[in-house]
């Protein structure tokens, strides 16, 4: 099944509600992937503010993983 495309002018947190609050964002390099990106978090965080009990919006740069193995830990 082939999602419908979002109408022109969809905000990128209104994509991230419509999707499920799970979203990939792919394209060339230099067509704003990271500006979509950081303006998504900024909308995820600003939410958090008005609400304690939503879960934080945080970026982490996989490509340095690669080379490097790290594992992500959860620590209390």
């Amino acid at each position: 099944m082939t999602p419908d495309p979002l109408p022109s002018g969809t905000s990128i947190i209104e994509a991230y509600d419509q999707a499920g609050q799970g979203l990939l964002i792919l394209g060339e390099p230099g067509a704003g992937k990271t500006t979509l990106l950081l303006e998504l978090a900024c909308e995820l965080l600003t939410r958090v503010e008005g609400d304690c009990t939503l879960p934080i919006a945080v970026i982490l740069n996989l490509s340095s993983w690669a080379s490097q193995k790290a594992s992500l830990e959860l620590v209390d």
